[in-house]
């Protein structure tokens, strides 16, 4: 709010000023007197408020107080008039050359941002690319352990199969010697005495 009335101000004592300098011209000269006062007025609240320029903020205010003076002294002293008008013409020039500098500065900035932005970007998916390396290499860790252990499983079973093939080998050739030894030990008894797998025994032989 202060801001619009800051420019409502300086519109007014701008457009004063070059209301003195179109004088009693046509209409649509102090139509565009106005138009220009508030041009002007805007371009240098807009210059104040820019940070990266210096000599401009300086220059404005001097402007505009030059602006004023000329324009409200004109009455008194006719002859300024021409040099109120290349006075206008210098200060027009400063104004676009200072519209120009800010647009290229935003344009700086604009392409400084969009830089920075392509920067952190890329930055997050190196961070995204190191997590997926971080990852993967944990994965292949935990393949490798797995691997470790399914040839140690193997290697337990192999060894358990052989013990298993050693005492069903040692099974079979104890068997026959057992079986020999049984049966006579069980036709040593007397036929009353056997038992029916005893007897089972005897006749499978």
């Amino acid at each position: 709010m202060a801001l619009l009335f800051m420019i409502a101000e300086l519109s007014y004592i701008n457009s004063k000023s070059l209301l003195h300098l179109a004088g009693s011209g046509a209409t649509i000269h102090q139509a565009f007197a106005i138009v220009g006062a508030i041009a002007f007025s805007i371009v240098t609240i807009i210059i104040m408020q820019q940070p990266g320029i210096r000599w401009q903020k300086v220059v404005f205010p001097v402007f505009d107080s030059a602006l004023v003076f000329l324009g409200f002294n004109l009455d008194l002293y006719p002859n300024m008039r021409i040099y109120l008008t290349i006075f206008m013409a210098v200060f027009a020039g400063c104004i676009m050359y200072s519209l120009g500098k800010i647009e290229h500065q935003t344009g700086e900035t604009k392409e400084a941002r969009e830089l920075a932005h392509e920067k952190e970007r890329a930055n997050s998916l190196g961070k995204q690319l190191d997590s997926v390396k971080s990852e993967l290499h944990h994965t292949s860790n935990q393949l490798h352990n797995t691997e470790c252990n399914l040839e140690k499983v193997s290697c337990d079973f192999d060894n358990l199969k052989s013990e298993f093939t050693n005492a069903k080998t040692q099974i079979e050739v104890m068997e026959p010697i057992y079986l020999k030894s049984e049966i006579g030990r069980i036709r040593k008894k007397s036929i009353n005495n056997r038992t029916p797998e005893e007897i089972k025994i005897l006749e499978s032989v």
